[in-house]
């Protein structure tokens, strides 16, 4: 378990992103440490499925409070006795090895949490919900795992479910369900808007009209997108009615997890790429200061005023270079499938081929170094408001240049 570390005294500090052991379901639940530190990774078990995205190794329950707070809790609960659950095989077999074939070939996949009952029983197991989303991590072979909160049960699941989580002693039951599905992008707008125009059939609501949609969702409070306090998942919160006529209400998370290989990434040659192991190892200037981890970062700093701040964040994940693009142009305001008001050039980070982008948009600005390696990419990310981005821009190259992988 690693925690975020602290500024320190002098010019710089330095972090080094360690990798991290997999908890049994039967051992304690860690403490985070205080300050980085450096660890060998441990070999994982085998996959149930390859994809390419890495999803915030580092298990913080500051992921799960984000969560919360988006679900207008006022608070983050302490959590007692949570356990760690390493998800086994638990979809239905198939003919053929799930790495069969290669990860390059294979569409993405969209994982689906959701929750759905009452408004009061939705309402009054936030929290655990936030916690399951929040803890969520995959290994580098692509095994997902999650915190199973205090007081619910873990099933596998069926030819329907990954797997299931029940509230213990819930009348009628209370699930938490996981899922899964292959897509060729989970990030498409309308493979979005197919799946929540489905569950809003599920609690008595009308797809939304095509024109629009994305925007109307958001402004009636019904969708949110990733961005910097939600994190790289889209978040659905519907309200409606059952089929027997009563209050219904869901909660839902949708996980993308585009495919690799897209053939637009900074190096082509294996040779090029940062080695499967290698952390990077960096420098950071004594003015920013050290922030709560948001879902899926590794690591996480502000600098600036509240009005006019600036997030700097270490992110491990995949997805071809377009993908991400698009996903970052979304978080500032621009089409997801424009060219306009962005800049992509060649740049070298520690002496691996890797990638700058520039976006512009009308209020906020994004720079993001992508350094790819054998089996995730990398990614150092300045965001915020045009004018804090603009004062950070030296500081954060400062940064990069201070990058080396070990």
């Amino acid at each position: 378990m690693l925690g975020p570390g602290h500024a320190g005294s002098g010019d710089c500090q330095s972090g080094v992103m360690g990798g991290r052991e997999r908890i049994p379901p039967t051992a304690p639940f860690p403490s985070p440490s205080h300050g980085w530190t450096s660890h060998s990774r441990v070999p994982q078990p085998p996959a149930v499925m390859q994809t390419a995205l890495q999803i915030n190794r580092a298990r913080l329950p500051v992921a799960a409070c984000c969560i919360a707070i988006l679900l207008s809790v006022s608070s983050c609960a302490e959590r007692e006795g949570v356990r760690s659950y390493t998800a086994e095989d638990l979809s239905v077999p198939r003919a053929a090895p799930l790495n069969d074939p290669p990860p390059a070939a294979e569409p993405g996949v969209a994982w689906f949490f959701k929750m759905q009952g009452s408004p009061e029983s939705v309402d009054g197991n936030k929290d655990a919900f936030g916690e399951v989303v929040g803890s969520l991590q995959f290994d580098e072979e692509g095994t997902p795992s999650w915190d199973v909160p205090e007081g619910w049960t873990q099933s596998e699941g069926n030819q329907f479910r990954y797997a299931t989580l029940t509230r213990d002693g819930s009348d009628p039951p209370l699930e938490l369900t996981i899922s899964r599905l292959a897509a060729p992008d989970p990030t498409a707008d309308e493979y979005l808007k197919l799946n929540i125009d489905r569950w809003r059939g599920q609690v008595g609501l009308e797809p939304y009209p095509q024109e629009n949609w994305r925007q109307n969702a958001i402004e009636a409070g019904e969708f949110r997108e990733p961005d910097q306090t939600n994190g790289d998942f889209y978040l659905v919160i519907l309200e409606g009615t059952g089929g027997d006529g009563q209050p219904e209400k869901m909660l839902a998370a949708i996980v993308p997890r585009p495919a690799g290989g897209d053939g637009d990434d900074a190096s082509q040659s294996g040779a090029d790429r940062v080695p499967e192991g290698a952390e990077p190892v960096y420098s950071t200037p004594e003015e920013w200061q050290t922030a709560p981890l948001r879902t899926f970062q590794l690591a996480h700093w502000s600098s600036g005023e509240d009005t006019d701040q600036a997030d700097i964040s270490v992110s491990s994940a995949g997805g071809g270079l377009q993908a991400n693009i698009a996903r970052w142009r979304r978080q500032i305001g621009l089409n997801p499938d424009g060219r306009d008001a962005q800049a992509v050039s060649e740049v070298t980070v520690d002496e691996y081929p890797a990638l700058r982008v520039e976006l512009t948009g009308a209020e906020e600005s994004i720079i993001a170094i992508i350094v790819p390696g054998r089996t995730e990419q990398w990614f150092f990310k300045l965001q915020g408001t045009t004018a804090a981005v603009e004062a950070e821009r030296e500081r954060f190259d400062a940064f990069v240049e201070s990058i080396h992988f070990e």
